[in-house]
């Protein structure tokens, strides 16, 4: 009996064993990933309507139909464009529109789908925690004209005639400047020349974007807004109540 006693033991002991081991082996391998990229193991479910929506609704707007002429209409796109044609500009950019070069092939592909009517619900899994949402929604729906931090590159579209011949802040101030509800409000209003995305996103999406700014590190933009700096309401009467002002 002891001895039948001793022997369950030392194999329960030996399965205790063998399970803590393989728990350690899975914890190095994800900390030798890194936090980030164990993050982005987990993925999301997205189809091209809606990686549509994220990417190019900003300006296309959510119906296709833009607002001529500075953001066309892609209702009637597949008559104009080949798939490989839309790729190609999506890609590269074209005008006033930046490269969306931070797009998988497959995402792309998706997107392109969806313009030519061939969307059927079908969807692919995209990386993509709250932080890199973000991340994406700034760069296809920003970073035409912002930089997300003050020592990046200058944007295509910044000091040209689109943005009033002034070159905007660096958006990693907004979490400064702003609450989440403020720059949710300025995100809908779209002053100047900026676009509305009250349509185009959701409030989630914009929390998301703030998110993203929030991570960024940017010793060199003010902590205070100021004269030359974003955009201003203005007490006179002007159309929309704002103005942008060096």
């Amino acid at each position: 009996m002891e001895k039948l006693f001793f022997k369950n033991t030392v194999i329960i002991l030996i399965g205790l064993v063998s399970v803590v081991l393989a728990a350690m082996q899975i914890t190095d391998n994800i900390s030798g990933l890194g936090v980030e990229s164990a993050v982005k193991i987990m993925s999301n479910d997205i189809s091209g309507a809606e990686l549509y929506r994220l990417n190019c609704a900003g300006c296309h707007g959510v119906d296709l139909k833009g607002n001529p002429p500075a953001f066309p209409a892609l209702t009637d796109i597949k008559s104009k464009m080949s798939k490989a044609e839309i790729v190609a500009q999506v890609r590269n950019g074209k005008g006033a529109m930046p490269p969306m070069t931070h797009l998988s092939d497959e995402e792309v592909a998706a997107i392109v789908s969806f313009l030519y009517g061939e969307d059927t619900g079908n969807t692919i899994a995209v990386p993509m925690d709250a932080v890199a949402k973000g991340e994406m929604l700034f760069k296809s729906n920003c970073a035409g004209c912002h930089r997300a931090v003050s020592t990046d590159p200058q944007p295509q579209n910044a000091n040209t005639k689109m943005c009033g011949m002034m070159e905007p802040v660096a958006l990693s101030v907004a979490p400064q400047w702003y609450s989440k509800e403020a720059f949710a409000r300025v995100l809908d209003m779209g002053p100047c020349y900026m676009p509305s995305f009250a349509a185009g996103m959701k409030r989630e999406d914009k929390d998301a974007i703030y998110d993203y700014l929030a991570t960024l590190k940017d010793d060199q933009v003010p902590a205070k807004r100021g004269r030359g700096m974003m955009m201003n309401r203005h007490r006179g009467k002007r159309k929309g109540g704002w103005r942008c002002y060096q």
